[in-house]
């Protein structure tokens, strides 16, 4: 859940993305400058330190400016400032001083009390923030921001009921909050209302349907439930109405496996490729698809392209050869597997690859064998130049099988097409 304060108003939001050079430069403002180009060029500079999570210098330049803005909006957010850095910098002892301090000046400020507040809850100190919210209540600070953060507070003592009469009330004042439609979403899972939790989250989606968040968690509730079709359905609106949204491309995926769409898969996998060419995850889907719809091809190609974005992956190498080993190409099978097991020579793949290495070499036998019972040409070649003969016909023995089937001619103990005492030795 994100805090009851970190996008109450945008007033107060911490600057990112800006150029990182201009912070560089000394903290002095410039004296031909007014009082107010000084101020907003200051604070400017200290978010964009927040932003670089340069955190120290930006501290000591919103320190600088609380000393020197009159009380007012731009005080408060050099107060908000000061406080993310004092938390990213460990110092959260500090802020509630601060805070206090800061509140004396301003008592009616929403964004100081509510941050007051949540720093208590931070000490799971519950009673003493909610005391602080209410207390502001009655000194008139009447803005949705202090219903949205009781209600956080309630929730996270699970009080769901309160939680959610506060959040009614914080949006009787401003019915476009997407963070109070979640906390009050949240509430009626607590209560195990998910009808509920889903109209509220359909809420949030009226005040802003081009946050992935809100699409995901939706379906999140319906698979919960096990309504899979529905969340299918939340999540393909989600994709066309935020289709750069890898996330919910992937959470798509998920759900029409899950229903076995296996040509749907494969039709969402595709698109999802096209605009994300080296998501991991989307060509594992892919190949999965691909193989259970017997397109062997298909799915050599997704494997190849991942082991492209990433060659030295072990267990893609390995699904490799295991498809060459399926369709019966065991020399290209046995090269697959033998490059995994010089990649893996500890790891906790070469118990199952050498396995994978002696199937090979049994069925293999099996098949010399039938072909010295049904194939006296083959016959003849394999007791007077086994090696050239196995070469011939396309075998890829082991050393130790290769040797294993010469003791078996030079004994006499292959006959009626079987090996009479098969298995390799290694």
């Amino acid at each position: 859940m994100s805090s009851g304060v970190g996008d109450a108003a945008t007033d107060y939001t911490i600057g990112h993305g800006r150029n990182c050079e201009e912070m560089k430069q000394p903290h002095n403002i410039d004296p031909s400058s007014q009082p107010d180009e000084q101020f907003a060029h200051g604070l400017q500079r200290a978010e964009q330190m927040v932003a670089s999570r340069d955190y120290e210098q930006a501290a000591e330049l919103f320190q600088q400016l609380i000393h020197q803005i009159p009380v007012g909006a731009e005080w408060e957010r050099a107060h908000v400032g000061l406080s993310e850095c004092h938390h990213a910098l460990g110092s959260v002892t500090e802020v509630i001083p601060l805070l206090i301090r800061a509140l004396r000046a301003r008592p009616n400020s929403e964004a100081l009390l509510c941050l007051l507040a949540e720093n208590y809850a931070l000490q799971r100190q519950f009673g003493r923030a909610v005391r602080e919210l209410e207390r502001g209540l009655t000194r008139g600070c009447r803005g949705p921001l202090i219903h949205r953060c009781l209600a956080e507070m309630f929730l996270q003592q699970e009080k769901p009921d309160e939680a959610i009469e506060e959040c009614r009330r914080s949006l009787e004042q401003d019915v476009n909050q997407g963070t109070v439609y979640e906390i009050l979403a949240e509430a009626h899972m607590q209560r195990g209302q998910n009808d509920e939790a889903i109209a509220a989250l359909r809420g949030a989606l009226a005040t802003d349907p081009d946050d992935p968040r809100y699409y995901l968690r939706i379906a999140g509730i319906h698979r919960q439930q096990g309504c899979t079709g529905e969340a299918a359905a939340i999540l393909r609106e989600g994709r066309q109405r935020c289709p750069y949204a890898v996330e919910i491309g992937e959470a798509l995926l998920e759900c029409l496996h899950d229903l076995g769409s296996v040509g749907a898969v494969i039709d969402e996998a595709l698109a999802i490729h096209k605009r994300v060419p080296r998501n991991l995850f989307v060509l594992d889907v892919l190949t999965f698809a691909y193989m259970q719809k017997g397109d062997l091809r298909s799915a050599e190609r997704t494997i190849r392209q991942t082991l492209a974005i990433s060659p030295l992956d072990g267990l893609n190498r390995l699904k490799l050869a295991s498809l060459y080993h399926q369709e019966g190409s065991f020399s290209r099978a046995r090269e697959e597997y033998e490059r995994v097991l010089h990649s893996e020579r500890q790891g906790a793949l070469r118990e199952e690859v050498q396995r994978a290495l002696d199937a090979i070499d049994e069925c293999q036998l099996q098949q010399i064998a039938m072909l010295v019972a049904e194939n006296p040409v083959f016959r003849v070649k394999l007791g007077r130049d086994p090696d050239s003969a196995l070469k011939d016909y396309s075998f890829c023995l082991s050393e130790p099988s290769v040797e294993y089937l010469k003791s078996m001619m030079v004994n006499g103990l292959m006959e009626g097409g079987c090996l009479r005492h098969g298995g390799t030795v290694h």
